[in-house]
């Protein structure tokens, strides 16, 4: 609070607020994109959130750690390139008002071919090395994930990653309203799947 009091009251008092500048029809339109923003948010709880859930009750408590321990070996990664990601954001949308397509293509192609082979690489690391780094980690090896549990998490993060470069396109280009409805089957979906299949595996 006190960088921007600082930024438009000494450095740049041009950037003050004027009761002129108010316009109703784009406050009407940020509220419409916060309010989707917060749609995708309570969606997304569904499938992101509900999972430790879900496999306490159809695997108990024990399980419940040697998930946690394999999602966050790679949500570690998964974090760093989402903060790789995030400014491609506006740049992308920047390159559309432009009308650059060539360099949005381009930039998108390098975005996803890197990123779903980075987060393979991980993949590979982490069902390789997880088991012993987790042993390390934690000084345990009663709660060591099985590599057939790596893998299929690894496997998630990979479909993840992809998923997310297309999510920063749509985003790019105030297309997030079209994810509502995929985003609340998927987290439907995924919530049906996990019980049945959770009592079977």
């Amino acid at each position: 609070a006190g960088a921007v009091v600082w930024l438009i009251g000494v450095d740049k008092p041009r950037l003050r607020p004027r009761a002129g500048d108010v316009s109703v029809a784009l406050v009407v339109r940020a509220l419409r994109a916060s309010g989707t923003f917060l749609a995708l948010d309570m969606a997304g709880v569904l499938p992101y959130h509900l999972d430790r859930l879900l496999v306490l009750r159809t695997a108990g408590a024990e399980s419940v750690t040697r998930f946690e321990l394999a999602t966050v070996l790679f949500l570690l990664a998964q974090s760093v390139f989402g903060v790789a990601l995030v400014p491609l954001w506006p740049a992308l949308g920047e390159a559309y008002r432009r009308a650059d397509f060539a360099w949005v293509r381009r930039t998108f192609s390098r975005l996803v071919w890197w990123s779903v082979i980075g987060m393979g690489a991980v993949v590979v690391l982490g069902v390789v090395a997880g088991p012993w780094a987790i042993s390390l980690w934690t000084g345990r090896t009663d709660v060591i994930p099985d590599r057939v549990l790596l893998l299929a998490i690894g496997g998630y993060f990979v479909l993840r990653t992809f998923a997310e470069c297309h999510i920063v396109l749509l985003y790019s280009r105030n297309r997030q309203g079209a994810m509502l409805l995929p985003v609340f089957l998927n987290g439907v979906l995924l919530l049906v799947l996990g019980f049945a299949l959770g009592r079977i595996w």
